[in-house]
């Protein structure tokens, strides 16, 4: 009976199959082994498995797929999971590779109705306007269309998908949770990277040959990310919800957000980039202001920092980071220029402006008069007035426009959510990384932001996909 069973045509089957994917795995496991031990080939084998890896994680569990994606992002290309598809041919980047990928497996999904799609919004459309008159201005982009278009996916697209994503994927406090833990993972990591960076003076994951000096006394933050303003602006959004994880969840757990908080607080200082340091001011007297619970820390230590303020002032107005970078007024009298002059570019084109990141060629010759394209790029450090040079009217309007819409949604959330509840508190971490985020766009070109506009847009679009479908089961939680 049993020698029958086991000579069936179904048995022999999976015997034959199973046979057969051990023979494949073994294959592949000694192919896999003798390509690492080759000198020439390891980097190779380590890019196929890692993004295979992070691929089928993605269709496995796309949440977890996309955490798993957004803490490497920053740091693929010096992992080897970034495929360079040599010159003239823009690299297939992870960000790149995963975002579009994730963004089409969910848009299938939804379009055959295995998934339900959350309610489209007013920023949803918004967005799709801004970045069709964005896409509208690359072909006469000075670098040509193929950079324009490099560009405009890093700065624009791709978190665009990113909003999308996780507007679709974020529909509860559980999946909420979820990636507070990944902005916890992602910003402690960066926040070792800048801390060490600046103790030591040795410089990890080095992206550019940009200035490693702001000052002859201060060191300028270039690791991983390659500029201070990347850091602080990504650390300044990422710390209210961290904040909002050591006050909301309900474990052990919310001591590593506590020390996350100090953590990153320590990696904003070391960027000393004012507008860093403006907007963290900002993201956490917006917490203060709606978050009654963040009051109880945030109060004494407060009162805390201003006491050692008062006891060291000596010590800090002297300070090199005082001196040489909180007094340095070129900055300053560069961005008044340029908001004064760029009407003289802007007149010639106001509805579709001159060109997709045209600025600084258009600069230098009808405002400064000569076209020497230096090695520093000009640029108006204002994303408005960026997106106005690039798209003219037409673009600024849906651009302007979607933030706008984003500041509305977030305040109808805010309102339907429970009273005093986690959801609502969500809300205004929301806030704080916003205001956060809007104080840098307006001193400087979020374009160029790749890896802060992703965790933007991660916030906003988590916030927006828990706030439009996940409410109800809050309040049924709240009031049985």
């Amino acid at each position: 009976m049993l020698a029958r069973r086991s000579l069936s045509p179904q048995n022999l089957f999976k015997w034959v199959t199973t046979l057969g994917l051990t023979a494949l795995a073994l294959a592949g496991g000694i192919g896999l082994g003798r390509t690492v031990l080759n000198p020439k080939t390891w980097p190779f084998a380590i890019t196929g498995t890692g993004i295979a890896t992070v691929l089928l994680l993605v269709f496995a569990n796309p949440l977890h797929g996309f955490l798993l994606w957004l803490i490497l992002s920053p740091f693929s290309r010096f992992i080897y999971l970034d495929i360079d598809m040599g010159k003239g041919i823009p690299d297939l980047t992870l960000t790149r590779l995963v975002g579009g990928i994730l963004f089409a497996f969910l848009l299938a999904k939804i379009a055959a109705r295995r998934r339900q799609m959350t309610p489209i919004i007013r920023v949803d459309v918004l967005m799709f306007l801004a970045a069709v008159t964005l896409a509208i201005s690359i072909p006469p982009y000075w670098r040509g269309p193929k950079a324009g278009l490099t560009l405009f996916t890093d700065g624009f697209l791709v978190p665009f998908f990113v909003y999308f994503i996780t507007k679709n994927l974020i529909t509860d406090r559980r999946s909420l949770t979820q990636v507070v833990g990944a902005l916890l993972i992602t910003g402690t990591l960066l926040a070792v990277v800048a801390i060490h960076e600046q103790l030591t003076g040795q410089v990890l994951f080095v992206p550019s040959d940009r200035s490693f000096y702001y000052t002859r006394s201060l060191h300028r933050l270039v690791g991983v990310l390659g500029n201070p303003a990347f850091f602080g602006t990504t650390f300044a959004m990422i710390i209210p919800f961290l904040s909002w994880g050591m006050l909301e969840i309900k474990s052990r757990v919310r001591w590593f957000f506590a020390g996350g908080v100090a953590l990153l607080i320590l990696g904003t200082y070391f960027t000393y980039n004012r507008a860093s340091y403006l907007g963290l001011i900002v993201a956490l007297l917006i917490m203060a202001a709606y978050y009654p619970r963040f009051r109880k820390p945030f109060i004494p230590a407060s009162l805390g920092a201003a006491l050692l303020l008062v006891i060291r002032w000596e010590q800090v107005i002297s300070s090199s980071v005082v001196t040489e970078r909180l007094d340095a007024a070129r900055p300053i009298l560069y961005r008044l220029g340029v908001f004064n002059s760029v009407g003289q570019i802007v007149r010639k084109s106001p509805w579709f402006g001159r060109g997709f990141d045209n600025f600084w060629p258009l600069y230098e010759r009808e405002v400064l008069h000569h076209l020497s394209m230096g090695y520093a790029p000009l640029q108006p450090h204002n994303t408005f007035l960026w997106v106005l040079v690039s798209g003219g009217i037409l673009a600024l309007a849906p651009f302007a426009a979607m933030y706008v819409a984003m500041v509305w949604q977030s305040g109808k959330l805010y309102r339907s959510a429970p009273r005093a509840s986690s959801a609502r508190m969500a809300v205004v971490a929301c806030w704080a990384a916003m205001g956060a985020y809007f104080v840098q766009a307006m001193v400087a070109d979020v374009a160029y932001f790749f890896y802060p506009n992703i965790i933007f847009y991660t916030i906003v679009g988590a916030i927006f996909g828990y706030g439009l479908t996940g409410w109800k089961e809050e309040k049924d939680k709240e009031h049985p």
